[in-house]
């Protein structure tokens, strides 16, 4: 992507520079200087990346051999049973219907796991399983599924000037 925004941008730059050349009188000489810097520029580019990529590297194996897990190691799982079960009565105790779930996931807070369910309605609920059921209110329509019910007042407009 990175070489094809360089050439959007040296094309970019050579036609302008000929639309100058041609109301100017400039030479074609500036254009390839131009482009020498470009590309001189791209070539300490490409020696900084590659730098930095074996840095990386170093500091990766030198993290594998001490027996951590990096990012690139770390992947994700598929939910186990138990814990799309945890999701489930999430979603039953604040009366969340599956199709209005956007985003569900099971973390450890507090020592204890967790589901994290995200609905359509912008909603974040966090359920335990240590959670009392019968405490727990479920969520408004609204914030389960985002859709606006009640009717509201209309504030400019042709409504708003009718009488009666």
């Amino acid at each position: 992507m990175a070489d094809k925004l360089d050439q959007k941008q040296l094309e970019a730059l050579e036609k302008k520079l000929k639309d100058r050349a041609a109301a100017h009188g400039e030479t074609e000489k500036e254009l390839r200087g131009l482009r020498d810097k470009l590309d001189a520029r791209e070539k300490a580019l490409g020696e900084v990346a590659g730098g930095l990529d074996e840095r990386e590297s170093a500091l990766v194996e030198k993290e594998n051999a001490a027996g951590k897990k990096t990012p690139a190691a770390v992947t994700a799982a598929e939910p186990s049973k138990a814990d799309l079960a945890l999701i489930e009565a999430g979603c039953k105790a604040y009366g969340i219907g599956s199709e209005f779930v956007f985003s569900a996931g099971v973390r450890e807070i507090d020592g204890e796991r967790a589901a994290v369910i995200v609905t359509a309605g912008g909603s974040r609920v966090v359920f335990k399983k240590s959670d009392d059921v019968k405490e727990i209110v479920p969520l408004a329509d609204i914030r389960i599924d985002g859709v606006v019910r009640k009717k509201m007042k209309a504030i400019t407009g042709s409504k708003k000037n009718k009488k009666g």
